[in-house]
């Protein structure tokens, strides 16, 4: 038996891209917090800075100057690469899933049309088998008749052949009659 899925979980898994941002907007805005707070600065260039440094371009306009800041730093340079490598991952196997359960719909949408064609396809079949065989019956009734009328054709024949050989009768009884009757 398959087991649901919890509602937060089936919401992270419908929504990786948004819950991948969330997390790096969290990691970004913790360290802009982080370096606003521990080398002092604005927080919106404690900002570009963590941004500088998690996307690893690193122009160096802002420098940490605190052991704290130097160690942030390090972390962040160590998490940037690997968060945004995370990021396309997952937004890359978002997509790859979208196409993949698209293909799957097609697929899948193919297969019900052709099983449909296949059900329609016996029915037809069966239609047609249905068909033959009245039309067998129809030519084995037909065959039974002509055997029958060739049976009576022959008794015919065979009764003509029998009178053909008796005309002679028939001949003189009729002269006899017509003779009797003008007398």
């Amino acid at each position: 038996m398959i087991k649901k899925k919890p509602k937060h979980r089936e919401f992270i898994d419908n929504n990786m891209i948004l819950v991948a941002l969330l997390i790096i907007a969290s990691i970004l805005f913790l360290g802009a917090y982080w370096f606003h707070y521990a080398e002092g600065w604005h927080y919106f260039n404690a900002l570009y800075f963590t941004i500088i440094t998690m996307s690893t371009i690193g122009y160096w306009d802002i420098v940490p100057l605190t052991h704290a800041g130097k160690s942030l730093t390090m972390v962040f340079a160590f998490l940037g690469v690997p968060m945004f490598i995370a990021l396309s991952g997952v937004i890359l196997e978002n997509r790859f899933r979208k196409i993949m359960q698209h293909h799957l719909f097609e697929y899948n949408k193919a297969i019900r049309k052709t099983q449909w064609e296949i059900k329609e396809t016996q029915e037809d079949l069966e239609d047609i088998t249905h068909e033959v065989k009245k039309v067998e019956r129809v030519i084995k009734e037909d065959a039974k008749m002509a055997e029958t009328a060739e049976k009576d054709m022959k008794s015919i024949k065979k009764n003509l052949k029998d009178l053909q050989k008796g005309h002679w009768f028939f001949k003189w009884s009729r002269v006899w009659l017509s003779n009797k009757i003008k007398k």
